[in-house]
């Protein structure tokens, strides 16, 4: 065998054995535990502060604020409502919510009758939006509109709906946690 195939041959065979022995490699090392330990978990709550204010004309209606009597199509109705917040934890983020579907049973057959609600509301008598902060004992204040929607070109809130007595539900308002 001439010198430059032993030398070629000896080069693959040091490859071989560095490449082997890469695994190999023998380093000291230790663990240690982190200890565990208590965590608290913390809570969220609302509850009602006192009675809702009764229902009345809301803003946009000829009556606005005045005792509701007799509702039409077209007319909204608003009630406010406060809650004290329960607010148990560091960085809590939350919402508040309502429904925008009315359930209601009305004193005889109204097939075409349809309401609508919505919702605004304020944290300590300031604007509450989505993802804003709690805190314990704050007040959320609910401002709930109800429509009765003048809707006629799809039917609803016709003839059927007139000389009714109309018991509405119970509107939930939620206030749910948001990640930050």
């Amino acid at each position: 065998m001439n010198n430059p195939t032993k030398g070629a041959l000896a080069a693959g065979a040091a490859v071989v054995l560095l490449l082997g022995g890469a695994g190999s490699l023998a380093y000291w090392s230790d663990t240690a535990d982190v200890p565990g330990g208590d965590i608290v978990t913390g809570s969220l709550s609302i509850d009602p502060d006192g009675p809702c204010t009764d229902w009345v004309y809301a803003a946009g209606n000829a009556a606005a604020g005045a005792p509701i009597t007799k509702i039409v199509p077209g007319d909204s109705i608003t009630k406010t409502c406060d809650f004290i917040v329960g607010a148990e934890g560091d960085n809590i983020l939350a919402e508040a919510t309502m429904p925008s579907t009315v359930t209601y049973t009305p004193s005889a057959t109204a097939a075409s009758l349809e309401l609508s609600a919505d919702a605004s509301f304020k944290l300590d008598g300031s604007p509450f939006t989505s993802g804003g902060a709690v805190a314990d004992g704050q007040t959320l204040t609910a401002d709930i509109v109800v429509t009765f929607p003048f809707d006629n070109p799809t039917g609803t809130n016709v003839n059927d709906t007139q000389n009714l007595t109309v018991t509405l539900d119970a509107l939930t308002v939620t206030l749910t946690q948001v990640e930050a």
